[in-house]
């Protein structure tokens, strides 16, 4: 706890699948970030949930520079360290 540190340079592209191997609903939030709404990770507003057993592919260009944080949307995940800088 924190997860991963994920460093990105202006412009760069971020990929990041997310699997959920967990027995409830995840997603990720990139907090502060002026993203698509289908990245946002604020499920039910901006996505749907990931459900266990699920994939989900967030992509998305860098191009607001500085320091952000990601962490989920869903029940008290962030509560029990899911997130990151």
């Amino acid at each position: 706890v924190p997860g991963p540190v994920i460093r990105l340079g202006l412009g760069d592209t971020l990929r990041a699948r997310v699997r959920n191997d967990m027995q409830g609903d995840t997603s990720v939030h990139w907090h502060g970030l002026a993203l698509r709404n289908d990245m946002d990770g604020v499920p039910p507003l901006t996505q749907d949930p990931i459900a266990p057993s699920s994939d989900f592919v967030y992509e998305f260009v860098a191009d607001h520079p500085g320091t952000y944080w990601f962490h989920p949307h869903v029940g008290p995940q962030l509560d029990h360290g899911l997130y990151g800088t």
